[in-house]
């Protein structure tokens, strides 16, 4: 094998991550299930699955998650690898933590 077919061979491997990565974000600001995102797209969710997996990493006990608060809606958004919760204010602490809890077991 000569040096141009092997780059050839990175570049459509990186093409392919790129294509996919921007599935993977695309499903998750989309607001779309994973379902919904895939048959509007044309896409297979269990490639959706496959490629989500080796994309993005799950994150690690301790590690740091993204928080994002929209003052307008009184909405908090916790962001946790690919996992996104949203909580309004009045929410139930003990529910929220139960969530949390089933997210970690999984």
């Amino acid at each position: 094998m000569d040096n141009e077919t092997r780059t050839d061979g990175g570049r459509l491997r990186e093409e392919r991550r790129a294509y996919w990565r921007g599935h993977v974000e695309g499903q998750r600001v989309s607001g779309l299930s994973v379902k919904a995102y895939c048959a509007a797209h044309g896409l297979k969710p269990w490639q959706w699955h496959y490629w989500r997996k080796l994309l993005v990493p799950k994150p690690m006990a301790g590690e740091f998650v993204e928080v994002r608060l929209n003052r307008t809606e009184s909405l908090v958004t916790i962001l946790c690898g690919m996992c996104r919760i949203e909580v309004r204010s009045g929410f139930d602490p003990d529910h929220l933590r139960a969530v949390v809890s089933a997210l970690g077991a999984s």
